[in-house]
């Protein structure tokens, strides 16, 4: 499982996500990116899950050469679903699954769209069961779920909503991941152990029109081979310094 944050917005798009995987126990096995930024397309795409599967959707995706975020969202359920037949063929995993998000300019609908795509079937909060490898549209998404303690030490509510008008999605997200990282919850989807899963960094990125600005905002120092220690070098939100605007500059207090 993955920290993994989309937000979708008037102006622009907000992904995050952190940047480590671990085996069935828990230990850390990679710290590597999950994301996928493409500005020829205003959009990015980011994964959770069974590693690789990114990967595999951008070499498939990369053969059609789409040419916009609509031409890439129309190719995404073929690309899902090939990937996971690639991932069943070639990883000793019994069932891999993953999810991706992608969020981007729709010259069709002049906005500012996001999506999810499961490789499972799943059920989706308020619309029911949803084939696999099918998009369900998206304007905010966020998992693993925090727990209420997490969330009161980062100045969190469980009114997502009102909490991302106020911080706004940078700022919450950070918060969020923040709190997602001392969460001790489910490692694997469809098992029952416990253990703590984010780690390594935090990777955000911001795309608009024409602009797309990724950056590593924060780093940890989880170790390959080592369970993830989530209170080790831990930044509490009111000590952040902010990232970089799409100027470039700081913003700082």
């Amino acid at each position: 499982m993955t920290a993994i944050q989309m937000y979708v917005g008037s102006d622009g798009v907000v992904m995050l996500t952190d940047g480590i995987a671990y085996d069935e126990a828990g230990i850390v096995r990679q710290i590597h990116s999950k994301q996928w930024v493409i500005p020829s397309c205003d959009c990015v795409l980011a994964s959770s899950g069974t590693g690789g599967a990114l990967h595999y959707i951008k070499m498939f995706m990369e053969w059609d050469s789409p040419q916009d975020f609509d031409q890439l969202i129309d190719l995404l359920p073929a690309a899902t679903e090939k990937a996971h037949q690639e991932l069943k063929m070639n990883l000793r995993w019994p069932n891999p699954q993953f999810m991706v998000l992608a969020a981007g300019w729709s010259e069709k609908a002049q906005a500012y769209k996001g999506f999810s795509i499961f490789s499972l079937d799943w059920e989706v909060a308020g619309s029911g069961p949803v084939k696999a490898y099918t998009l369900v549209p998206e304007w905010a998404f966020s998992k693993p779920g925090p727990d209420k303690d997490s969330l009161e030490r980062e100045g969190l509510t469980d009114d997502f909503a009102a909490d991302l008008t106020r911080l706004g999605p940078i700022n919450f997200g950070i918060a969020m991941m923040l709190a997602q990282r001392t969460t001790n919850t489910f490692m694997h989807h469809g098992e029952e152990a416990l253990g703590y899963i984010v780690g390594g960094f935090v990777e955000l990125s911001v795309v608009s029109r024409g602009k797309a600005n990724s950056q590593i905002i924060l780093r940890w120092p989880d170790t390959i081979g080592n369970p993830i220690y989530p209170e080790a070098g831990h930044w509490w939100s009111d000590h952040l310094v902010q990232p970089e605007t799409e100027t470039g500059e700081k913003n700082e207090d």
